[in-house]
């Protein structure tokens, strides 16, 4: 990832934090009907775990 693009607009729609990791799912496994975006790794990890 260039440098600084995870401060981009889009970038930090997905992560207020402005940070990497960011983790999109749109496989309609999550329960959420938009699909899911986590940015804390546990979060992420969690998630693969239930859903994978």
């Amino acid at each position: 990832m260039p440098k600084g693009t995870q401060k981009e607009p889009w970038s930090v729609h997905l992560n207020p934090n402005g940070r990497i990791p960011v983790l999109v799912d749109r496989s309609g496994r999550a329960a959420e009907a938009a699909g899911f975006a986590g940015f804390q790794t546990a979060m992420i990890l969690l998630h693969l775990e239930l859903h994978y």
